[in-house]
């Protein structure tokens, strides 16, 4: 059966989704399935970046791990807000850097 077995299953599978979702109640429940679990996703993705920051790792290891730059990790992740509307800093600061304020 080998690859043409395999066409076959994969095609049948591309006809029963596109099927099943033709319907407008059908489409709409697969968004609202797919909206949470991408929120559910991003929702670990931050709390494993404020882990990794709490363990000291830098922007750009985390940017690496996450596939993107450095700026864009320190952009998404650098700043978050709290249940209560607060601010809160992921420290961007590397490990060892002094604080500082600014004058």
């Amino acid at each position: 059966m080998g690859k043409k077995g395999s066409k076959k299953q994969k095609k049948k599978l591309i006809d029963s989704k596109a099927q099943l979702h033709s319907e407008p109640d059908s489409l709409l429940s697969a968004l609202t399935t797919e909206r949470r679990a991408i929120e559910g996703s991003q929702a670990a993705i931050e709390g494993l970046v404020r882990d990794a920051r709490m363990a000291d790792l830098t922007w750009p290891q985390i940017g690496r791990a996450l596939g993107v730059t450095t700026q864009a990790a320190q952009q998404r992740f650098g700043k978050r807000t709290s249940l209560f509307g607060a601010s809160i800093e992921l420290d961007n600061r590397r490990p060892g850097e002094p604080d500082t304020v600014a004058s």
